[in-house]
Protein backbone atom coordinates (compact mmCIF):
# COMPACT_ATOMS: atom_id res chain seq x y z
CA UNK A 1 0.00 0.00 0.00
CA UNK A 2 1.33 3.34 -0.94
CA UNK A 3 1.02 5.93 2.16
CA UNK A 4 0.54 9.43 1.04
CA UNK A 5 3.02 11.70 2.47
CA UNK A 6 1.58 14.87 4.93
CA UNK A 7 2.61 18.24 4.39
CA UNK A 8 4.45 19.74 1.43
CA UNK A 9 7.06 17.73 -0.09
CA UNK A 10 10.73 18.75 0.30
CA UNK A 11 12.00 21.19 -2.50
CA UNK A 12 8.01 22.12 -4.21
CA UNK A 13 7.80 25.22 -5.27
CA UNK A 14 4.93 27.34 -3.49
CA UNK A 15 2.24 29.15 -5.48
CA UNK A 16 2.42 33.01 -5.61
CA UNK A 17 0.44 34.68 -2.92
CA UNK A 18 -2.33 36.37 -4.27
CA UNK A 19 -0.49 39.76 -3.38
CA UNK A 20 2.11 38.99 -5.70
CA UNK A 21 -0.34 37.67 -9.09
CA UNK A 22 -2.09 41.13 -8.43
CA UNK A 23 1.12 43.27 -9.10
CA UNK A 24 2.04 41.23 -11.39
CA UNK A 25 -1.29 42.03 -13.02
CA UNK A 26 -0.74 45.60 -11.91
CA UNK A 27 2.20 45.66 -14.13
CA UNK A 28 1.31 44.20 -16.96
CA UNK A 29 -1.15 46.87 -17.17
CA UNK A 30 0.90 50.04 -16.61
CA UNK A 31 3.31 48.50 -19.19
CA UNK A 32 0.74 48.45 -21.83
CA UNK A 33 -1.89 50.66 -21.04
CA UNK A 34 -3.59 49.61 -24.00
CA UNK A 35 -4.28 45.92 -23.17
CA UNK A 36 -7.65 45.06 -22.60
CA UNK A 37 -7.73 42.58 -20.14
CA UNK A 38 -10.57 40.09 -21.27
CA UNK A 39 -10.01 37.27 -19.73
CA UNK A 40 -7.49 36.70 -15.95
CA UNK A 41 -8.19 33.15 -15.71
CA UNK A 42 -4.46 32.45 -16.57
CA UNK A 43 -3.76 35.06 -13.93
CA UNK A 44 -5.89 33.47 -11.03
CA UNK A 45 -6.19 29.98 -10.57
CA UNK A 46 -8.04 28.13 -7.47
CA UNK A 47 -5.83 28.90 -4.57
CA UNK A 48 -5.81 32.04 -5.24
CA UNK A 49 -9.42 32.40 -5.16
CA UNK A 50 -9.77 30.72 -1.98
CA UNK A 51 -6.81 32.66 -0.32
CA UNK A 52 -9.12 36.13 -1.86
CA UNK A 53 -12.01 34.41 0.36
CA UNK A 54 -10.64 34.16 3.14
CA UNK A 55 -9.90 37.28 3.39
CA UNK A 56 -12.63 39.15 2.42
CA UNK A 57 -14.86 40.02 5.63
CA UNK A 58 -18.28 37.72 5.99
CA UNK A 59 -19.61 40.56 7.74
CA UNK A 60 -19.28 43.43 5.08
CA UNK A 61 -22.12 44.05 2.37
CA UNK A 62 -23.42 41.64 0.12
CA UNK A 63 -21.55 41.66 -3.40
CA UNK A 64 -22.50 42.81 -6.74
CA UNK A 65 -24.80 39.57 -7.64
CA UNK A 66 -26.49 40.33 -4.08
CA UNK A 67 -25.26 36.71 -2.62
CA UNK A 68 -24.28 36.87 1.01
CA UNK A 69 -21.11 34.78 2.53
CA UNK A 70 -23.77 33.28 4.64
CA UNK A 71 -26.31 32.81 1.59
Amino acid sequence: MVELSKGNTPGTQQPDPVFTKQRRIAELARQHPQRAFIALNHYVDYDGLYQAYRRTRKDGAAGIDGVTAKA
